[in-house]
């Protein structure tokens, strides 16, 4: 405590106050300093909970969006599948008339072969009425074989076109949905 009292005694009064008064001071100022850095604070926080805030909304408006482009496109795929279904049944149902008329017409082409091999009941004509018979026979084998393959391959074809069709529609479809259209 002497020696405390001692140091006042070195230095004049005003000096001292002049040391208080710049202590005041700086402790003022640090303090001022410190208040204007809790209330930058203090807002840089809520700004970043207002950004937060938004992109977490924004978000939430994206999810939704992409949810109802979704449903669209999933609704649009399900629509394709009963056209394609559709369109599938109709295909089939072609298909059989064409078999029963496919039919008939190798029919009408085994009779016809019949026919000519009947034709002439002369004995003079027999190898020409057998050669006629069997060129008709052959000739109706021939048609039968070409109808049966031209059936397959238009069945094939009639099937990849559907499902090309489909797969267009729900491509662009998509495309357009995606795209904002």
């Amino acid at each position: 405590m002497i020696a405390i009292a001692k140091l006042f005694d070195i230095f004049p009064g005003w000096v001292w106050a002049l040391l208080v008064a710049g202590l005041a001071a700086s402790n003022f100022v640090t303090g001022s300093r410190l208040s204007a850095e809790r209330l930058a604070h203090q807002s840089s926080k809520t700004e970043y909970a207002q950004r937060v805030a938004d992109a977490e909304r924004q978000r939430a408006d994206a999810e939704s969006r992409n949810r109802a482009i979704e449903k669209e496109l999933s609704d649009a795929q399900e629509t394709h599948a009963q056209e394609v279904s559709s369109l599938s049944a109709d295909l089939d149902a072609a298909r059989a008339a064409g078999r029963a008329g496919s039919q008939r017409l190798r029919d009408a082409a085994a009779a016809t072969a019949a026919l000519a091999g009947q034709a002439c009941t002369d004995s003079a004509t027999a190898r020409v009425r057998e050669t006629a018979a069997n060129a008709a026979r052959v000739l109706a084998d021939v048609f039968s074989e070409s109808e049966q393959r031209a059936t397959a391959l238009a069945g094939i074809a009639d099937e990849r076109g559907i499902a090309g069709r489909a797969c267009e529609r729900t491509y662009n479809d998509a495309r357009d949905k995606l795209n904002g259209s």
